[in-house]
């Protein structure tokens, strides 16, 4: 049976998916992934998540005009407390799983440290994955690259 992807394709697929592990296995110095958020505040918090949920590229895949889609939710086992975000006017819902809501970002992969962040967003509903590095510039979350792939 020919698969459905072609040689390239599939490269590009486990290249990404390596990246993906390597980012997710690599450790702060006592052996835990967690963040350096200490000095962030909780504005520039929601700011960074609120950034990256507006990425332009992104809001093709969201068709918060469907029904199904009016409600936005974001789940990840990185994500800070108490995140303030909306989208299209309706506050988007944190949950902890993906299971509690159709259409739901899952924040695969989350480093902060002090000025600089890396996320990796998971939009399962429209097979969409998101790396984003973001810097905070002059009290603002600035995007600095941004890779999209679809699956």
């Amino acid at each position: 049976m020919r698969s459905r992807f072609g040689k390239a394709r599939m490269l590009h697929i486990i290249l990404v998916t390596l990246v993906y592990s390597a980012l997710a296995t690599s450790c702060s110095e006592d052996g835990s992934n967690k963040q350096e958020t200490s000095s962030l505040t909780q504005s520039n918090l929601n700011q960074l998540f609120q950034t990256a949920i507006d990425l332009p590229k992104l809001q093709e895949f969201f068709h918060l005009e469907m029904e199904s889609r009016k409600v936005l939710c974001i789940t990840g086992e990185f994500l800070p407390d108490n995140l303030e975000l909306n989208k299209n006017g309706q506050p988007i819902k944190i949950v902890s799983s993906l299971t509690e809501c159709e259409n739901c970002i899952l924040f695969d992969i989350v480093k902060i440290t002090n000025n600089k962040a890396q996320l990796v967003m998971v939009y399962e509903i429209e097979g969409v994955v998101c790396e984003l590095e973001l810097q905070l510039q002059n009290g603002a979350w600035q995007v600095g690259t941004s890779t999209l792939t679809e699956h």
